[in-house]
């Protein structure tokens, strides 16, 4: 992992590898290495994503609609451990993706 939060990505898998399976864990890894290539790639360089970073992050995901809810399911709860370590992130209420890749969001935060 090489983002600007690549060692809260590694805190946030030791914290929780006990308590997943091991076919679990080794999806959030995946998940969470593609996120942590992603910032990287954009130049991110702020620890706390707002609403665009979000979106535009989840714009990016393929694959099938399983996957991608899969993907979207391992951020908010990443993104809700960053939360109560204190940092302000964007979370999103409710993200569901439809069979064309539309995404539609709550954004009743």
């Amino acid at each position: 992992m090489k983002s600007i939060i690549a060692a809260e990505i590694n805190d946030y898998l030791l914290s929780f590898k006990k308590t997943y399976s091991n076919s679990h864990y080794e999806h959030t890894v995946s998940y969470l290495k593609d996120f942590d290539k992603w910032i990287t790639e954009n130049n991110i360089v702020s620890k706390n994503f707002d609403r665009d970073i979000i979106y535009s992050y989840i714009k990016t995901l393929k694959g099938e609609r399983r996957t991608v809810n899969a993907h979207i399911m391992c951020l908010t709860k990443f993104l809700k451990y960053l939360i109560s370590n204190g940092y302000e992130e964007y979370l999103p209420e409710t993200v569901k993706v439809l069979p064309l890749r539309h995404f539609v969001i709550n954004l009743t935060c």
